[in-house]
């Protein structure tokens, strides 16, 4: 049986659409952000969740920079994804 694909958000790869994780880049939530704490559904503009109030903007453990917490930092690479 032939199963829809889609890009994942982080790497581009096509995946099949009902994985929670990227097979290629091993990101969690491929399709879109979700709140580390109450797992809603947040955009990358967001600096909070509007659900729980959890920051999603945080200094990166590496370098101090702030980076968006279900991503990589942009700086040096660290992952922040929490699982």
């Amino acid at each position: 049986m032939a199963s829809y694909k889609q890009p994942c958000i982080h790497c581009g790869n096509f995946i099949e659409s009902d994985l929670r994780f990227c097979p290629f880049c091993g990101s969690s939530g491929p399709f879109g952000y979700n709140c580390p704490n109450c797992m809603r559904s947040v955009e990358k503009a967001y600096r909070l969740c509007p659900a729980c109030g959890q920051m999603l903007y945080v200094n990166c453990p590496s370098c101090s920079n702030e980076a968006f917490i279900c991503e990589k930092c942009a700086v040096c690479g660290t992952n922040l994804s929490t699982t």
